[in-house]
């Protein structure tokens, strides 16, 4: 039986969407696709998780205002192990 898209993203459809990598994004599972050495796209495997991405994205965002133009904020990505093609 196939999990729903709405409630679970497979690996499959990850790799399909162009994902390279298995991993964390604000600490919720995910895939992730490195563009650069400095850019990463993901997406939560559970979909619903975006809102807290969403949510931390923007407080980090936001924190940045209060941060001197020399210093950086990294976001907290972790990145795992390559899916296969």
């Amino acid at each position: 039986m196939r999990v729903p898209y709405w409630l679970y993203i497979t690996e499959a459809d990850a790799i399909e969407a162009g994902m390279t990598h298995e991993g964390r994004m604000f600490g919720v599972p995910s895939w992730l696709r490195i563009d650069s050495e400095e850019q990463v796209t993901g997406s939560p495997k559970v979909p619903l998780l975006h809102l807290w991405c969403m949510f931390v994205d923007a407080v980090l965002e936001f924190g940045s205002w209060f941060v001197s133009s020399d210093k950086t904020i990294e976001s907290p990505i972790t990145v795992g192990r390559r899916i296969d093609r």
